[in-house]
């Protein structure tokens, strides 16, 4: 996912990375909690290498996702 991420990103015409974030939804199959916060945590990352503003998407995360970007950034 990084490689294809970074690839993106090289592209002059890309303004910010978007909607990136957790979905908790326990009703609907998701990706493991882990899973979802490595993502997350990574895009935020290569958003601040290229320096790019995020569209962060929250759903039932909310304290997690603050906590994340606190950390990361």
């Amino acid at each position: 996912m990084e490689l294809n991420l970074r690839r993106c990103l090289s592209n002059p015409k890309v303004v910010a990375i978007g909607e990136i974030g957790l979905d908790y939804r326990s009703n609907i199959l998701r990706p493991s909690k882990e899973t979802q916060i490595e993502a997350f945590t990574q895009q935020i990352r290569l958003a601040r290498s290229k320096n790019l503003p995020v569209i962060i998407y929250s759903r039932q995360s909310f304290i997690e996702t603050l906590e994340i970007l606190c950390k990361v950034i």
